[in-house]
């Protein structure tokens, strides 16, 4: 009987004893030979291109190279997900070897420990490996004409614990007593091929999904849900149902099937939660380590550096909190046309609504603007009429001496009382004035 391959010397060509055997100098040949892997490990400039590039360490011996093309300066990591690293590089090459040896996944908190860093630490690093791997699936569409593909679905998360008493228990499978949470996977693959997963709230979301990314004339095996029953009209479908049959009649999903059993091994036995905002991240690597056999993974499927597209979701912690939320909408794009036409009128309905208060509030400030003009222009009426009104002043008229106030303002002659002291006052506005 042949020898498996995992346990043939050829599945152990990087192994975290190596790693740690290492000394700087051949940790730097490492990481040189795999981001520069056409040049054999001879610095390119990840700005201009240039091959003509010398070195120029820091002062504490840091790799770091020069441009004699842009005179500007770059280290082996710049523009990779490793880029403003803190770690040494031995330390990272020691996370890809744990984390690309693995079969079902590595857990933060195990790495953490193995690299004695914060968990917070080996979190992020590890979504960073898992966004390099999810690189390789952006627009990548399976099938043609001749080949097969499977699709299928599977629920994780949401989990809702049963009650302790039997009386007080609930049919988690009505919408009703579920929290929200449940989300599912649907998994394209092409068998002999690659696979390309994506996050939906239900299966029937995933139609869109599946026609822009398995190509005409592939024939499609699915099983017997109703979410696939509107993919006949583009493909040629081949059905199972799995209460007769796993396999029949050359239909069958068992390469879907393989696919679920290894993210649901990792949920249960690696990760034990897996849902949220992180869930694709990790459907992603599941389809990474099932179409990157042992054989090849360091060879061809190891995550390499390239002209700085790489990682950009990933930076910090905090900014991995806030990505992923929009990292998990993105999976949520794909939904049918008419349910991405809903969400645009909401979206045109709230905008209305908002330009409708600006509209209102500019209408109330335009009005009192205008009763504010109303009261100025009967103001300088006033006033241009008092100003005219001081050539017909009569001071006295026999004995009696008038108020200037009251003429300017009223036109109106008020008669000016004496009171001690050379006062004259006024009796209707009350005015004094000095004689």
């Amino acid at each position: 009987m042949a020898q498996h391959f995992l346990l043939s010397r050829a599945a152990k060509t990087l192994s975290l004893a190596q790693v740690f055997q290492m000394k700087d100098a051949a940790a730097e040949m490492t990481f040189r030979r795999i981001r520069w892997a056409d040049t054999n490990g001879e610095p390119v400039c990840p700005r201009c291109g240039s091959l003509d590039a010398y070195d120029c360490r820091r002062l504490k011996g840091a790799p770091r190279f020069r441009c004699k093309g842009c005179k500007k300066d770059f280290s082996i990591t710049a523009g990779t997900l490793f880029a403003s690293h803190k770690l040494p590089l031995r330390c990272y090459l020691a996370a890809i070897a744990i984390f690309c040896n693995e079969v079902k996944g590595k857990s933060a908190l195990a790495l953490s420990r193995d690299l004695c860093v914060s968990y917070k630490c080996a979190f992020v690093l590890l979504h960073k490996l898992r966004e390099a791997m999810a690189e390789e699936m952006k627009g990548r569409v399976v099938g043609g004409e001749g080949k097969e593909a499977e699709i299928d679905g599977g629920y994780f998360g949401g989990y809702v614990k049963p009650a302790n008493r039997k009386e007080k228990r609930i049919d988690r499978r009505f919408a009703q007593n579920q929290n929200g949470k449940r989300k599912v996977v649907v998994i394209v693959r092409e068998r002999d091929g690659n696979s390309v997963p994506a996050v939906f709230n239900t299966e029937s979301q995933a139609s869109a999904f599946i026609r822009a990314r398995i190509a005409k004339g592939t024939t499609v095996h699915a099983d017997e849900a109703a979410a696939w029953d509107g993919l006949h009209e583009r493909f040629e479908m081949k059905r199972i149902n799995h209460q007769e049959a796993y396999s029949l009649d050359g239909a069958c999903t068992n390469w879907a099937e393989e696919y679920f059993s290894r993210l649901r091994r990792a949920e249960i036995g690696i990760h034990h939660h897996i849902a949220g905002a992180y869930l694709l991240r990790y459907a992603q690597e599941s389809s990474w380590r099932e179409d990157n056999p042992p054989r090849v993974k360091w060879r061809s499927g190891e995550p390499r550096g390239g002209t700085g597209n790489e990682a950009r979701q990933v930076c910090g912690f905090y900014g991995l909190l806030a990505e992923a939320r929009s990292i998990c909408m993105i999976a949520f794009l794909w939904e049918d046309t008419m349910s991405i036409a809903d969400h645009l009128f909401r979206e045109a309905r709230k905008i209305a609504a908002r330009f409708q208060g600006m509209a209102s509030n500019l209408e109330r400030e335009i009005s009192d603007l205008e009763a504010q003009l109303k009261n100025k222009q009967t103001a300088l009426h006033i006033s241009r009429m008092a100003s005219e009104r001081a050539g017909n002043f009569s001071p006295m008229l026999g004995a009696n001496f008038y108020c200037p106030a009251c003429w300017i303002e009223k036109e109106e002659n008020a008669t000016l009382r004496p009171i001690p002291g050379d006062i004259m006052r006024c009796d209707i506005c009350g005015r004094d004035f000095a004689v």
